[in-house]
């Protein structure tokens, strides 16, 4: 196995250092929520689902945390998972000496992280919080079936981001998702006020697979998961390719990015659909397999700094 994450090295810090930095050690209560309906006080992150080939189930999830955390559970997520996930604001590891929330303002912000809380910042509406998916046989840090807690690595010297990282397996075209939904139980949310998203990404995917960037609407996400109202070839979001495997498993540093929603294109295997601003159910950084069958390709990804920037 190629060690795509394992020896590079990044601001002075060894990527297993930066790893460990992004894995919280999670306590052993399991998410109320976790079979997809919310939970008192939760929210629905998980609408909007993984891509071709896992439209029925989630995957059988170990938890195991790089860190050396904990062992969590063995379980299956629900589609579109993390369903019900409480906001939380204790990271459950320790920030680098010397971060401090120094990063530009974020455009009509989503999350910054630093107060270390798992929900939206209360912006325009917006009331949602973060979640993690897996597909396939796929090991997922942190267990999709576990409240989600942000992880102590911010962009521009910061604190705290999102990050998930592990292994990527299993047959028919397996993924893994972090994402945010913008309202709580999985509403849609009207973003027609806006043109793009901007956000930090770091990390990478490793050998057979890629990141991309989705924005699940409503009329592709299957009904049960939210506000979601397809019935069939669900999951075929409008998206755009953010990292391809590449030399070092397509490893980046910190870097800014801003997606423009008139750049978003749906893959073409599901149900076309017209791009509908006000119908948004969540934004996702989807690790997806290139290949039908892969076995132990590891991934970590972190996102921070994530607004939305008005018309």
């Amino acid at each position: 196995m190629k060690p795509a994450l394992r020896s590079l090295t990044l601001a002075g810090l060894t990527a297993a250092a930066v790893l460990a930095a992004c894995v919280p050690t999670l306590p052993g209560e399991l998410d109320p929520g976790a079979t997809g309906a919310a939970g008192t006080g939760g929210v629905a992150g998980g609408a909007g689902g993984a891509g071709r080939g896992s439209a029925t189930g989630g995957s059988a999830v170990t938890g195991i945390a790089a860190s050396g955390g904990i062992t969590g559970p063995t379980g299956v997520a629900a589609q579109g998972g993390g369903a019900g996930t409480p906001v939380l604001c204790d990271p459950g590891c320790t920030p680098i000496p010397g971060c401090q929330d120094q990063a530009p303002a974020t455009p009509d912000s989503i999350s910054r992280f630093e107060s270390a809380c798992t929900g939206v910042d209360p912006v325009d509406g917006r009331d949602g919080g973060w979640f993690v998916w897996g597909g396939g046989t796929s090991t997922v840090s942190p267990n999709p079936a576990l409240p989600f807690r942000v992880s102590c690595l911010g962009a521009a010297g910061s604190c705290f981001s999102a990050c998930v990282s592990g292994m990527l397996s299993g047959t028919g075209y397996p993924s893994v998702i972090l994402g945010v939904a913008l309202r709580n139980s999985a509403r849609v949310y009207d973003a027609s006020a806006y043109g793009s998203v901007v956000f930090s990404v770091l990390g990478g995917v490793g050998p057979n697979a890629a990141l991309r960037f989705k924005v699940p609407l409503a009329a592709d996400t299957m009904v049960g998961n939210g506000d979601g109202t397809c019935t069939t070839d669900c999951f075929d979001a409008y998206a755009t390719p953010l990292l391809g495997s590449g030399p070092n498993g397509g490893f980046v540093g910190w870097e800014n990015r801003e997606i423009r929603f008139k750049d978003l294109r749906q893959a073409g295997w599901g149900a076309p659909e017209p791009w509908d601003p006000t119908t948004v159910i969540s934004l996702q950084w989807e690790i997806f397999a290139l290949t039908e069958t892969v076995a132990a390709t590891p991934f970590m990804i972190c996102i921070d700094q994530v607004g939305l920037v008005p018309r």
